[in-house]
């Protein structure tokens, strides 16, 4: 069973199709990277990923998204912290020192443990 697995994701703001029938799998192990050119989509595909405001307050979404099996559609950055996932934003300013794990759980409220925040 995948960790996290979308289906067919996608975003239009007020017309602009920004994202289009997005894929995604990740597996239990995996270690990925989310690159692209300005305007690719990336921030977007994490706002949706993440349930963050920008995405539910114009419209939401196309598409499926779950975690663990389960299906997944956060509403908030809360709920998407209760499923185990997190998101740094790229203002966030790393703690020299710190490891990689640190710096992401520096600002995160506790939440339950999950299968996903176990990767």
């Amino acid at each position: 069973m995948s960790l996290v697995e979308l289906k067919n994701v996608g975003k239009s703001y007020y017309g602009n199709q920004v994202l289009q029938d997005v894929k995604l799998t990740l597996e239990p192990g995996e270690v990925h990277g989310l690159v692209g050119e300005n305007g690719a989509g990336k921030s977007t595909l994490m706002n949706v990923l993440f349930g963050m405001p920008v995405i539910t307050s114009t419209g939401g979404y196309d598409g499926e998204m779950m975690i663990d099996g389960a299906a997944y559609d956060p509403k908030s950055p809360l709920e998407a912290m209760d499923r185990g996932i997190g998101m740094v934003h790229q203002e966030f300013m790393l703690i020299p020192g710190f490891t990689v794990v640190e710096n992401v759980k520096l600002n995160r409220e506790n939440t339950k443990p999950s299968p996903v925040s176990k990767v």
